[in-house]
């Protein structure tokens, strides 16, 4: 139980850190945007660091189901090194497009009025690349680490089924 836990501990921390990245990166375009268009940098500048913290945790949101997603859809095979990339990056494409479509549906929920058109396809086309990358990318880590860790620590097997 613990290694689970641990586990997808793991994962939601390294979805959140590279989805916060990518969301200083979409900051850093938006507030360059905004400046072009005449709002003073010091209006806007807080952006940046507020889109990224966004990111971050629409990219927690993602680590947890992803880690759901390998503990039912990874019963077999048990260890890392026996996960297909291409595999775990489709898990996290579909990961990716859910929590954009409850990002895009949550002003809906909310009361709020729902996104443009063009900004959710953008959205959430954006996240199920991203989604699949992250996925992908940490099974890719995963199997190249060193097999020299302790056993105790369990790092190269999946959580146990049940």
């Amino acid at each position: 139980m613990l290694r689970r836990v641990r586990g997808a501990l793991v994962l939601t921390v390294t979805w959140a850190m590279g989805w916060g990245a990518l969301g200083a990166a979409v900051g850093v375009v938006r507030v360059a945007v905004l400046v072009r268009a005449g709002v003073p940098l010091e209006r806007v500048s807080s952006l940046v660091p507020a889109i990224a913290q966004h990111w971050a945790l629409y990219g927690a949101i993602g680590g947890i189901l992803f880690s759901g997603a390998l503990t039912l859809a990874g019963r077999r095979p048990r260890s890392v090194e026996a996960l297909a990339p291409r595999r775990t990056a489709r898990w996290g494409a579909g990961v990716g497009t859910v929590v954009a479509a409850l990002v895009t549906a949550a002003p809906l929920a909310l009361g709020g009025g729902p996104l443009s058109p063009v900004l959710a396809i953008l959205f959430i086309s954006l996240a199920t690349a991203v989604g699949a990358a992250t996925a992908g990318g940490v099974v890719h880590i995963a199997q190249r680490a060193p097999a020299t860790r302790p056993a105790a620590l369990g790092a190269t097997h999946l959580p146990p089924a049940g």
